[in-house]
This record gives C-alpha cells, structure tokens and sequence, in this order.
C-alpha cells in the first residue's frame, strides 16, 4: 500500500475490513448523532428557529476507495439531513450538514506523513487543507438567523477537491 493511504483504523479494503470497526463507526457516526436528534427534538422544536449542523466530509460525496466504510457513513448523514429537514421545517428546525475535504487537524498530523499532507494539498486547486477557522466560519454562517431558509442541504467546503 503506498505510504499515500497509510494503514490505521479508517484506511483498508472494504472486503478486509472487520464488521465490528463498521458498526463501530456507524455507531458513533450515525446511530448515536440520530439518536441525540431524537431525544432533542421537543427541546429544538420550543424556539421559532433551531438548528442542527452534522459535520460530514467530502468523501460522503465522492467516496473514497480504502474508505468505503467512512464514506457510507458520512453519506448517511446527508441523507439524513435531506429526509429528516423535510419533518421538521415547520417546527422551525432546520437540518443541515457542513462536509469538508482535507482539514488540517492534529489527527491528520499525526495520522499523515509530511509527504502525505503535501501529495493531497498538490491535488486540492486551492493548494492546502482548510483552516479549523475555516470550517467553524460557516458552522457560525449556519447558526445564524439569516440562514433559516437553508435546510436540508450538504454545504461541500473542499477548495475544489474531488468535485
């Protein structure tokens, strides 16, 4: 395997990987974000506008090959978003999720090699990976009351990747 997709607990073959990792991650992807949602909703639904942002990724999107299991779970959460936002819009609680690509994070940092990192910003047009600032701004954007029109929507915030 090239050192571009090191081996750790995301990254293999979706016929090598152990059932028990995906319903781990679906777990604490899916099934328990869901499941808050749930038990949160008559609280959300007493204010005139409420809002719940999912952090997605991009490959929920694109999918990704050696991540077949991340990417299925992050496009749950779209899904989710687009069926789930249609229930509550006259609740005043809007349903949204924010996905971007390569964020530089310490996980990725320790996760990644250098060579890494610098091989997928070669492949992002904007040249680097988002700005934690960078993502948290357009969580505030969604917060705000002037986006109460927007729900059921997956905002990709990649600087061109994999579109």
């Amino acid at each position: 395997m090239p050192d571009f997709y090191p081996r750790h607990h995301l990254i293999w073959l979706f016929a090598e990987q152990d059932p028990a990792s995906l319903t781990q991650m679906l777990a604490m992807q899916v099934t328990g974000p869901l499941h808050l949602v749930q038990l949160l909703q008559s609280k959300l639904t007493q204010k005139d506008q409420s809002r719940v942002i999912f952090i997605g990724s991009v490959y929920g999107k694109a999918g990704s090959a050696l991540e077949v299991g991340y990417s299925t779970v992050k496009g749950a959460l779209s899904a989710f978003a687009k069926a789930y936002s249609k229930e509550v819009a006259t609740l005043g609680l809007t349903v949204n999720v924010l996905a971007p690509g390569a964020v530089a994070t310490q996980m990725n940092t320790k996760m990644f090699s250098k060579a890494s990192r610098q091989a997928v910003a070669a492949e992002i047009p904007l040249g680097r990976f988002a700005k934690v600032e960078e993502v948290s701004y357009w969580v505030k954007a969604l917060l705000d009351e002037k986006a109460a029109y927007l729900t059921g929507q997956t905002i990709y915030m990649t600087g061109g990747w994999l579109e």
